[in-house]
């Protein structure tokens, strides 16, 4: 008995032990429950949101003694200082000041530092931020900021991320300026910079690179007013930044030879020399003969390579066999040729094997692409060659691409052997874009069957027959992805009414219908459609009224039903589309009186068409005051 008690007494002795040792280490893991923050901390955060404009509440929970338990603020575990202050504006909702101030300058032992996207136009980023030596991410983007950037700044041996980023565009005096960047070798352990948009004008890329460390992974330049040429630099730089991963130099100014460091980034995964033009077309060829096998995505867009020939290009680039994404867009690149014999398309291309994405549009080039060309890009999911209105595609009905892609521009290409049969098989589309491609005739009935394409552009060619072969499978896309609902048939020659099946896109946000032909009335389906923006029936052959419906699509910014057959007095319903910035219902057989609500409710309009139609009485006066009214035509009726 004896025996018992005592094992009994000794379980209890421990059960209390364990229980305090465990509510020790919560203690110590979650000190904010129990502990509060430190006062001066908390006073500190106090007076900074006194020195800011908070009007969408961002700042509304900071009340109260514990300022670990604010949002946005957050503590460190065990010493219960502030180590993390999270003041990105969100979407809409941001801070404003004019003079900031240094409280923040207390929190000694802050780690994480984030005011980007806030209103603080006319500061200077403050001179104190360069003494919370403990940061290891600062992030002042987008935030207004100006001035010379603080060579304090430079203090912060401890920072891993910097970003100064600013607004592309923004005037001379809301930009940060930089003289030089000597503060940039005091970051001894940055691994990611973006000095996009900061005004570096007459620095070249030398004053920069030089002094970075050996552990940036990130460097993002762009538009910078940066001189980059091969003077000047330095043999152990492409050491210094061998860890490379991401280089950003686009919008900048290319002079003389190219530089030379390119060539040992060997770990480069990332170029983007986009609207820098490269000048002559032996840096083109320099260039990529220096690029490491290891890059994934290359972006050379508007940088004047017209006189290049792409078969060059291709030529060059099959010592890039990790090539993911390509794109050459906006360069006026003349010939596709590689055999100067034939002009066929270079086989080159199908060598690699890697590439996601593939942009060669707005350009010049010509000849044929042929599917022999596509054997070996069976990962390719984006392919636009549009705005090149002398390619062709010519690919048998027959063929089987070996890939699965989900964007598809050849706008303004030719198309060879009536409408693409190969789509079929491509069941993951995202976007399609066959405008003015001189497709013919009837819709294929396979193309029901297909899932609903997101945007699809079949414009301006010769199509006819029904509309009700339009996909009208599932579509593969989540809803809160963002892609562009539209769906753009404008300039063909249907013929025929709308169709019931044009009522399940109801998530439609451009639709264009004109010239094509139409007949018939509005279906009352089409009240399913909600989220259109623009809607565009203009030049067809419709008629009837004009659905009261339509006056619930609270979102419409344009509405174009001019020159068609309909007739009847403006529904009521209409003064409900207060978004609506065009309204153009010229050319019809409207009648009835201009209805008095149409300027005092539908304020933002803008354009407002009746030419031609059978209104009577007088202009209304709303519309004589409506400010944003920029087109009023209402000739040819039978106005007072």
């Amino acid at each position: 008995m004896g025996n018992q008690w005592g094992l009994g007494l000794q379980f209890i002795i421990i059960t209390i032990i364990m229980v305090a040792t465990t509510n020790t280490c919560l203690g110590a893991r979650n000190i904010n429950s129990t502990v509060a923050c430190f006062e001066h901390e908390r006073l500190a955060l106090l007076k900074f949101k006194h020195s800011v404009r908070d009007d969408y509440g961002m700042l509304s929970s900071w009340v109260g003694n514990d300022c670990c338990r604010w949002e946005r603020v957050m503590c460190d575990g065990v010493t219960g200082h502030v180590d993390s202050l999270h003041l990105r504006a969100d979407f809409g909702t941001y801070l404003r000041s004019e003079k900031i101030g240094t409280s923040l300058r207390e929190l000694r032992y802050i780690k994480y530092l984030d005011l980007s996207g806030n209103l603080f136009r006319g500061n200077r980023i403050p001179e104190f931020i360069g003494s919370l030596k403990q940061l290891t991410y600062l992030n002042l983007s987008n935030a207004y900021f100006s001035g010379i950037i603080p060579h304090n700044i430079g203090n912060l041996s401890n920072l891993k991320n910097l970003d100064l980023r600013s607004f592309p565009g923004n005037s001379y005096y809301d930009q940060l300026i930089a003289h030089d960047t000597n503060w940039i070798s005091g970051l001894s352990s940055l691994e990611h910079i973006d000095l996009s948009d900061v005004n570096l004008t007459g620095l070249k890329i030398l004053d920069v690179v030089l002094y970075m460390a050996p552990s940036v992974k990130v460097l993002s330049l762009s538009h910078c007013g940066l001189l980059i040429d091969d003077r000047g630099l330095l043999p152990n730089l492409s050491t210094t930044l061998s860890n490379i991963k991401h280089l950003d130099l686009s919008g900048n100014i290319f002079t003389g030879e190219l530089p030379h460091f390119f060539q040992n980034m060997t770990s480069l995964q990332f170029l983007d020399l986009s609207s820098s033009p490269l000048g002559v077309a032996s840096n083109f060829a320099n260039l990529l003969s220096m690029i490491p096998s290891s890059l994934l995505e290359l972006h050379l867009s508007y940088c004047s390579l017209d006189e290049t020939h792409l078969s060059h290009i291709l030529h060059n680039l099959t010592t890039l066999s990790n090539i993911q994404y390509l794109d050459l867009s906006q360069n006026g690149l003349t010939d596709l040729s590689f055999n100067e014999l034939n002009g066929s398309i270079p086989k080159s291309v199908g060598q690699l094997s890697k590439l996601h994405s593939l942009d060669v549009s707005y350009n010049h080039l010509e000849g044929e692409i042929y599917e022999s060309h596509f054997t070996n890009l069976s990962l390719l999911k984006e392919f636009n060659v549009g705005s090149n209105s002398k390619l062709t595609l010519n690919v048998s009905h027959e063929w089987l691409p070996p890939f699965q892609l989900t964007r598809i521009d050849l706008s303004s290409c030719k198309i060879g052997n009536g409408f693409p049969q190969w789509l079929r098989n491509q069941r993951k589309l995202h976007r399609l874009a066959l405008s003015n491609t001189t497709i013919s005739g009837p819709l294929p009935t396979w193309l029901r069957k297909m899932p609903i394409i997101p945007f699809m552009d079949l414009s301006h060619n010769n199509l006819n027959g029904p509309l009700t072969n339009l996909p009208n499978g599932v579509a593969n896309v989540d809803e809160e992805d963002f892609y562009e609902r539209v769906l753009y048939l404008q300039n063909n020659t249907f013929n025929e009414s709308i169709p019931r099946s044009l009522c399940k896109r109801k998530d439609l946000v451009y639709l264009d219908l004109s010239k094509t032909q139409l007949i018939g009335i509005i279906p009352k389906c089409f009240k399913n459609l909600q989220n259109l923006q623009f809607l565009r029936l203009s030049s067809n052959g419709l008629s009837g009224i004009i659905p009261s419906f339509i006056g619930h699509f609270s979102i419409l910014e344009s509405l174009n039903l001019n020159d068609n057959n309909f007739s009847g007095k403006l529904p009521a319903e209409l003064w409900n589309l207060s978004e609506l910035w065009v309204l153009d219902l010229g050319e019809n057989a409207f009648c009835g009186k201009i209805p008095e609500w149409i300027g005092e409710k539908i304020k933002l309009l803008r354009v407002f068409r009746l030419h031609k139609n059978n209104f009577t009485g007088g202009i209304p006066r709303s519309l004589c005051i409506n400010i944003n009214l920029q087109i009023l035509d209402v000739a040819h009726n039978n106005l007072t």
